[in-house]
Order: C-alpha cells, then structure tokens, then sequence
C-alpha cells in the first residue's frame, strides 16, 4: 500500500490489542495470527545479556541491511558451545536427513526432467548450439584476450628462456602469449610477434600437448595446422619445440634462417 502526504494510517493510536482485535492483519504475520506470550518469552530469555551489533551506532554507522548484521561484525554465538540443547541439536540433525534426496526422489527428478525435454536429445541439441556460440565468440579477439586475463595465463619457464634470448639477439620479437601485445590472429594467440613491422610469428611448442600421441589434439593445435592458420592472413610462422632449447647454436640459426627469409618465399 502506498501512503500519500496525509493520508493518516488505520491503525494510529491504537494498541496492539487493539489492532488484533479489528481483524486486519499486523506486521508480517498472517491475519489473525501472531506470537505466542510463551514464545516471546523464551526469545528474550535467549537474548538476555546479549550486545546488539548496532548498539552504539547512529543510523548513517549502521544502516538498515536485510540480510542482517553488516559484513565484518562477527556473529553473536562466534566462540561458544553448549548453545543449543541436544533437543535441539537433534531436531537439526532429522531436519537435515529429511531433506536428502533419496532414491526414489532423485528417479522422480530424472522422470519429471525427461518429461520436460531435457533427454538425450534435448542435451545433444543443448551442447550443438553451445558449441557453435562458443565458435563465435573466440571469433571476437576481445572474447580471447579477456578469456586469457581471467585465467591468468603467464610465461612458462621455456617461454621466459626464448624471452632472454631475443632480448639479447632478437630484440625485434616480443613476448605475446599473455596476451600483452593484443595481437590475435583467428582466435590464436601468437606466443611471439615481430613488432618491427614484418608478418612473422613464432610459437613455442611443448612435445606433452602438441605431439601427435594426444588424442585429443585440434588441428590448430598440429605445426602445420597453426603454420597454414597464419598463412592465411599472410604471416609467416616459425614452430620451435621445447626441446630444440637444448641446443642453442641449431636453434639460433633456425631462427636466423626463419627471419631473412624473404617475404615472397611465404
């Protein structure tokens, strides 16, 4: 009920008597309802002695939250025991069983679940149009680099390794596997990129994830599927394994090799 500029309430100077009486209904309980004097006693009896959190406070200190006490106050019962009676300790435990999901409860979910549409079918469709909104979205390079900022990605010790040696030789290659660099090319994020002006990137491949062995691997995830991905959009890519680190004179002059390479030869 809104309450107009006044407008003077029903219940003014009347007594809680009194408003029980008239049979309209009082505060938040149901119409012609309301505590118990026995109730009321034994709350006050349990409250007795107990520091309210907003004693003290003015009304700007401690405004009015519905979820109760404000955050950062501890509750009253923090630190002790022997609160509640087993009585009632026991009536929350059976409350608690009560409330498991049984067999036959979970068997009538499934039931009324397949009923609804959400059945093999149903799920297939479900994971189909997921999986093509997922295509699109990794389609956006602001999707990507915000995916890659939420995870946390950050250089591996192998990447750290090649981070110093094209500082000292390579300075034209920056590390972009995290993202820093904002370069993404086809929802693939280049671990390396030449910031000189040349179309050239170069990725940095583990033999765990990228070997043939994973089953599960994509074909962008193979060398040539990330080489001809690149190629695409006319940049020319260079895969270094993990253990090519090993051995730094073949490694720099395959990435000497790789970076005088003449553009049409691409």
């Amino acid at each position: 009920m809104n309450f107009n500029k006044g407008h003077i309430p029903w219940n003014k100077g009347m007594t809680k008597e009194q408003m029980l009486s008239s049979g309209k209904k009082v505060g938040s309980w149901p119409k012609g309802r309301h505590r118990n004097p026995e109730t009321n006693k034994k709350i006050s009896l349990a409250n007795k002695g107990k520091r309210a959190w907003n004693k003290g406070l003015t009304r700007e200190q401690a405004p009015s939250l519905k979820g109760g006490r404000p955050f950062g106050i501890p509750p009253w019962n923090k630190g002790l025991t022997g609160i509640f009676s087993e009585e009632t300790l026991s009536k929350i435990a059976e409350g608690s069983r009560r409330w498991k999901r049984s067999e036959e409860h979970l068997r009538k979910l499934h039931a009324g679940c397949k009923a609804a549409g959400c059945g093999q079918e149903a799920r297939i469709k479900i994971g189909k149009a997921s999986k093509k909104n997922m295509k699109r979205l990794w389609k956006d390079p602001e999707y990507v680099l915000n995916q890659i900022r939420k995870r946390g990605v950050k250089p591996n010790k192998a990447e750290q390794s090649l981070m110093i040696l094209f500082k000292e030789y390579h300075p034209d290659f920056k590390y972009n596997g995290d993202g820093r660099l904002g370069v993404v090319l086809l929802g693939l994020v280049p671990d390396f990129v030449n910031v000189n002006g040349k179309k050239q990137v170069i990725e940095l491949f583990g033999e765990y994830f990228h070997s043939k062995q994973n089953k599960r691997l994509k074909w962008h995830q193979t060398e040539l599927g990330r080489i001809m991905a690149y190629s695409s959009l006319g940049y020319d890519c260079l895969i270094i394994w993990s253990k090519e680190l090993r051995n730094k004179e073949i490694l720099m002059g395959k990435i000497a090799s790789f970076i005088n390479r003449r553009q049409d030869e691409i």
